[in-house]
C-alpha cells in the first residue's frame, strides 16, 4: 500500500471516529427545556449527561453554576458564567431511568 493511500485511510478513520463522538455528544449533552415555566419564568437550561445510576445518590450537580446533572465522580468542568434559568424551582438533578438527569 503506498504512502498516500495509507493517509488517506487515515484521515477518514479519523473522520469517523470524530462524527461517532459527535453524534454521541448531541444525543446525551442537550439542555432541558420541555416544561413550560409559569409565565415570567424563564425556562430551565441546566443540562444532563445522563450517565448510568441506580440510585438518586449516583448523581450529582457539577458544573461551575451547577448547571450540570452528572455522575458521581464526572467532574464536569463548565464556564463560570451564572444564568438566571440554571435556579428554576422544582429541578433536582436525579436518577430516572438508570440515568441521571434533571426532573420535577
Amino acid at each position: 500500500m503506498t504512502r498516500n493511500k495509507k493517509i488517506i485511510i487515515g484521515i477518514i478513520i479519523v473522520v469517523l471516529i470524530f462524527a461517532v463522538a459527535l453524534t454521541i455528544w448531541q444525543k446525551y449533552h442537550r439542555p432541558i427545556n420541555t416544561i413550560e415555566p409559569p409565565e415570567g419564568v424563564e425556562k430551565f437550561c441546566g443540562w444532563s449527561t445522563y450517565a448510568k445510576c441506580k440510585t438518586d445518590a449516583d448523581c450529582n450537580m457539577g458544573g461551575c453554576s451547577g448547571e450540570v446533572c452528572e455522575g458521581k465522580g464526572e467532574g464536569i468542568i463548565t464556564p463560570c458564567v451564572w444564568r438566571d434559568c440554571y435556579s428554576v424551582p422544582g429541578y433536582k438533578c436525579k436518577c430516572v431511568d438508570s440515568r441521571c438527569q434533571w426532573a420535577r
